[in-house]
């Protein structure tokens, strides 16, 4: 052992002998030392080296009182230590302007325990290896026109999940990139390896992983002022495997994109853009998409300028043939500087797989005012909407692809179609890079012919997050709807920090009923359905109150609608309890009551949530933080649900010694079950520098 850290220090000292440094005349000045020829052309500096202690205790227990075979009670505890030394990198090789490399590398041991009881059967399990991580960089050529880099990371982090305990996140990286530059022209190629690894200590139903690896060509060509082109190419083959999946997802994906604009006219007041893109897909949930988008704008003065536009867009996913064409001219007119008009007309047609045409098209007007006062300012939006939709034609079935929703655990989402094949449902995040599970992030709900979504408050989509949705639904064919939807918003800003504000939004649908029958018996009970008018009638009125330090507000909510009315009101509140340089307190609540009176849904909700953050500095060496979450939701039909969300640090910095303790405390209690869990986080790191000089 000790061989092997004499061996680690000379090292991270490159050049350390025992030989006495020469002595220097003190008459005579003193020049900067000429660097040798060879260090001139290669160098590696190992500096800032470090010992690295870890030790981590989780526990998490699991009950369930709705087993067939009565209360079913599981716990898992994990203990893990890592030992590792580390030290940073940083030198160049065949001189400076040709090879620069840099990095941070770190290399110990792991020793871990696992132990799992089911109703008082246990089982335990140890295991053992090396920790390597990572964080490298390389550029080949730094200051050329043409040059390359590469790049590989390995990393392990701690992933918080809100009432819920910790995931662990093992992540390797690994690309490659050249970049050509000239004074018009800039072409970036590269190539990406990634695998993510996300795991809890309950087997299976926390492990999350997702393996991906992708070629990219981006060429710009800056041809002249205010003319440009853009080509991209992208190839991704991703393998993936969510929370509590069976299976994996795999895709292969390759997309081509087209951008060019051209600006023309007197100082460049207008423009021509174009889109043209073509992305193919195979694997699970494979989608191949074609889009052509010419757009031109118009300038005309500095208060009034007009774009047009056309979008073609074609898909086929799940062998189903789908074509979109839409057209669009908007005018937007700055009548004064207080006063914005804007108005839009569109035309739009999709056919599926020539079987079903939808026919849409109507116009926008939007009015916008922002205008100061004697106390304040004055906002007032106002929009009408005008929509005319026909469906013509023999098949029964048309697709919806990223309709968008807001999902939270009181009031569910209700998809906008109707008739919805339940079975053809995908929800995936705002980027789509991953699907969330039916059961473990959301519930579907059908009554009717309507569809609600519901987050689940221990799935892994975040309260409030917007969720893309794609589905297939039944088309009732020879229908002809019109719709009206006003919007108004008019709020006063007082100078005082008083805002009152009124939102009115109001939709009215005109439909015709014609009977229509379902070909398929197996899928459908009932052979005749009618075309469905959604009607709403949605107000709020509210009063904020903001100071600089804390604010607070309220609100009533009228939620007249044809499928899930309800009233509701809400208080929310924020403070920065306590502001010190050495001192920070931040608290934040919201208490909501729902009364839903609809018949699908005659539930009474209340819904307490409160945040508190308390950051002490004590001395130059030792600080805390401490963060407290709790939730509290009482439904009438659901019954109670509660979460705690406790984390609290404390980090001791003295001289080379770092010193950081985490602790967490997580419960969630949903009616049927309780998760409970704890876990604790040692982290000590010693920087070695000091003993290295000597």
């Amino acid at each position: 052992m000790r061989e092997g850290t004499l061996l680690l220090l000379m090292l991270v000292v490159p050049g350390a002998t025992t030989a006495q440094p020469a002595r220097r005349d003190p008459d005579v000045a003193s020049a900067p030392p000429e660097e040798p020829p060879l260090a001139r052309r290669y160098r590696l500096d190992l500096t800032d080296p470090f010992l690295n202690l870890e030790s981590s205790l989780e526990s998490r227990r699991v009950t369930s009182r709705s087993s067939a075979i009565g209360r079913t009670r599981r716990t898992d505890r994990a203990l893990e230590f890592r030992e590792s030394l580390g030290f940073s990198l940083d030198g160049h090789a065949f001189g400076e302007e040709t090879l620069q490399f840099s990095g941070d590398v770190e290399l110990g041991l792991a020793q871990s325990r696992f132990h799992r009881s089911v109703d008082g059967i246990s089982e335990t399990d140890t295991d053992s290896g090396t920790l390597v991580r990572y964080d490298l960089a390389l550029t080949l050529f730094p200051n050329e026109p043409a040059s390359f880099d590469a790049y590989a990371r390995r990393s392990r982090d701690r992933i918080p999940r809100r009432f819920l305990p910790s995931l662990i996140e093992d992540s390797e990286e690994y690309g490659l990139a050249f970049l050509l530059t000239t004074p018009t022209t800039r072409t970036d190629i590269g190539f990406d390896l990634s695998d993510v690894q996300r795991t809890g200590n309950v087997s299976g139903e926390d492990d999350e992983s997702r393996e991906r690896a992708r070629f990219h060509v981006d060429h710009r060509w800056d041809i002249s002022d205010g003319h440009g082109l853009r080509l991209t190419y992208d190839h991704e083959d991703a393998e993936s495997e969510y929370q509590g999946s069976r299976g994996s997802l795999d895709t292969r994906r390759d997309e081509l994109r087209v951008e060019h604009r051209i600006e023309f006219g007197r100082e460049g007041r207008h423009a021509w853009d174009l889109l043209l893109r073509h992305n193919d897909e195979e694997g699970d949930l494979a989608r191949d998409e074609t889009e052509f988008a010419p757009r031109l704008t118009f300038r005309h003065t500095d208060r009034f300028q007009t774009t047009w536009r056309y979008n073609l867009y074609k898909t086929d996913p799940d062998g189903l043939s789908i074509d979109r064409h839409k057209a669009d001219v908007e005018a937007a007119w700055d009548i004064t500087d207080e006063l914005r008009l804007t108005a839009d007309a569109f035309w739009r047609v999709e056919r599926v797989e020539d079987d079903v045409e939808t026919y849409e098209y109507g116009g926008l007007l939007d009015v916008s005012f922002d205008h100061p006062t004697r106390w304040g300012r004055l906002t007032i939006d106002g929009a009408v909407n005008l929509v005319r939709a026909e469906t013509t034609g023999d098949g029964p079935i048309s697709v919806v692809r990223g309709e968008t929703h807001t999902l939270d655990t009181v009031r569910p989402a209700v998809l906008r179609k109707s008739d919805v094949r339940r079975f053809s449902l995908r929800a995936f995040n705002a980027s789509r890079t991953r699907i969330y599970a039916e059961g473990l992030d959301y519930t579907v709900t059908q009554a009717g012919r309507l569809t609600f979504v519901r987050r689940i408050l221990s799935g892994d989509i975040a309260d409030g997050e917007a969720v893309s949705f794609d589905y297939e639904y039944r088309v009732p064919t020879g229908s002809r709807t019109d719709t009206v939807q006003t919007d108004l918003r008019i709020e006063h800003a007082f100078d005082g920090g008083l805002t009152p504000y009124y939102l009115w939004r109001n939709r009215r649908q005109w439909v015709d009923e014609p009977e229509f029958r379902r070909p398929f018996a197996a899928d459908f009970f009932d052979p005749v359905f009618d075309a469905f008018a959604d009607n709403t009638d949605h107000h709020r009125i509210g009063l904020r109150y903001e100071r600089d330090r804390w604010t607070v507000s309220g609100e009533f909510e009228l939620f007249n609608d044809s499928v899930l009315p309800y009233e509701a009101w809400h208080v929310n509140g924020r403070a920065d309890l306590l502001r010190t340089p050495g001192h920070t307190i931040d608290a934040s609540a919201m208490l909501s009551h729902f009364r839903f009176d609809g018949d699908f849904d005659p539930r009474r909700v209340t819904a307490f949530d409160a945040d508190l953050k308390d950051t002490l500095q004590f001395s130059d060496h030792l600080s805390t933080s401490l963060g407290v979450g709790y939730r509290h939701e009482r439904d009438s039909i659901d019954g109670t649900t509660q979460g705690v969300d406790l984390e609290g640090t404390i980090r001791l910095t003295r001289g080379l010694l770092d010193v950081e303790l985490t602790a967490e405390y997580d419960l969630l209690d949903i009616g049927d079950g309780e998760d409970r869990g704890y876990g604790v986080w040692l982290n000590v790191r010693r920087e070695l520098s000091d003993l290295v000089r000597r």
